[in-house]
């Protein structure tokens, strides 16, 4: 168990103890948070080359609409 010492604007001071697992708890929230990011990372990989087809395939046949 952690202990923290903290002192108030008024002087007093105050002991703030952390739960045993709150560490563990944080960083298995970090992990959690770091799979989140890299899934919706492989999603925007997976779809901006088709995204970027069907942009490039509007592009040219707007500008063949054009001529």
């Amino acid at each position: 168990m952690w202990l923290f010492l903290s002192q108030h604007p008024n002087g007093a001071c105050h002991v703030r103890h952390e739960p045993e697992h709150s560490r563990e708890l944080q960083l298995e929230r970090a992990w959690d948070a770091t799979r989140v990011a890299i899934s919706g990372q492989a999603d925007w990989e997976r779809n901006v080359p088709s995204n970027l087809q069907m942009e490039f395939e509007q592009t040219l046949e707007d500008k063949a609409v054009k001529q």
